[in-house]
């Protein structure tokens, strides 16, 4: 449900909540640029709930690759 009201407030106020044309490589590009990047590996923060923030384990390019090889075969990657 968070996730969906949040959807849809991004929308309401014009904003993103896609990324379209892009790879998984390029993805993976952007996300090895972000300041949570530690040692060379990606980590990410992710909602439990509206406020709700955890810091996830970093993980390895294998595995964020296996995990985002369906997506980058859509055409839009979501942002929520």
């Amino acid at each position: 449900g968070d996730a969906d009201r949040v959807d849809a407030l991004l929308r309401r106020a014009g904003l993103p909540t896609r990324v379209p044309g892009i790879t998984e490589l390029q993805m993976l590009n952007h996300m090895r640029l972000d300041k949570k990047v530690k040692a060379g590996r990606i980590r990410f923060v992710l909602l439990r709930a509206v406020g709700e923030a955890l810091v996830t384990a970093d993980y390895d390019e294998p595995a964020l690759s296996r995990a985002t090889r369906a997506k980058a075969s859509s055409t839009c990657w979501p942002l929520l």
